[in-house]
């Protein structure tokens, strides 16, 4: 497996991932008629894939915030059902924080509460700063509770270990 930048010819092959993610692990939540320009949204400044011979195995993405400064938010990472607990989330993720590291970035995410990602992301050593009620509905009506996270500030071996993220 090989992580790399993601192209712009890439995204159809994502969604195609992303489609089956939906399928069978629920994410995203709601499917977006969208689904190139949610997966690619206004203000991603760094895009990597993971791939194998076969194809794109999963995607991850760092989004700048709106208003503007040096934080900016990992967003649209999945895994393939198929290739899932081989270590391409681990990867994906540390490339990405390597990747702000280099820039003077600090990175922060938002996740579902209750969903199996957030033992992902505290096994990895995110570190957790809250949770709130989204600002949006989400299937069925509901709203869901988001948990927010700061990078590790030292990751374990294996998380991107030697790369120093501030939150």
């Amino acid at each position: 497996m090989r992580i790399r930048p993601r192209l712009p010819e890439d995204l159809p092959a994502c969604v195609a991932v992303l489609a089956e993610v939906h399928v069978a692990d629920g994410y995203p939540e709601l499917w977006q008629s969208d689904s190139i320009g949610w997966l690619d949204p206004p203000g991603t400044i760094g895009a990597w894939v993971a791939e194998r011979s076969d194809g794109i195995l999963g995607h991850v993405s760092l989004v700048a915030d709106p208003a503007g400064g040096s934080t900016v938010k990992l967003s649209r990472l999945f895994v393939a059902p198929t290739a899932q607990g081989r270590g391409a989330a681990r990867q994906l993720i540390a490339t990405a924080l390597s990747w702000a590291d280099a820039r003077g970035l600090d990175v922060v995410l938002e996740v579902y509460a209750g969903t199996p990602a957030v033992s992902v992301y505290e096994r990895l050593g995110w570190r957790f700063l809250g949770s709130a009620p989204a600002a949006w509905l989400g299937a069925h009506g509901r709203r869901p509770t988001l948990r927010f996270y700061a990078a590790p500030e030292n990751p374990s071996p294996g998380t991107g270990a030697g790369v120093r993220m501030s939150g």
